[in-house]
């Protein structure tokens, strides 16, 4: 079973702690709305983002 990371848009405050923390590549900073996205990349499932997030705005999820 291959997870991926949901960003909840409404609790994310762009603080990018969880960008600094992904080795993956799979969460980004969108540059014009200060708030983070999924690349689609592959994530390792480390976990280290949820981990990072003070406001709780990822999720983990199965992949499609």
């Amino acid at each position: 079973m291959s997870l991926t990371i949901e960003v909840i848009k409404e609790k994310c405050v762009g603080c990018g702690r969880c960008v600094r923390v992904c080795k993956t590549g799979t969460l980004k900073m969108d540059r014009t709305t200060g708030l983070v996205y999924n690349t689609g990349e592959a994530c390792d499932n480390c976990w280290d983002c949820i981990y990072a997030c003070p406001t709780k705005a990822l999720d983990i999820m199965e992949a499609e």
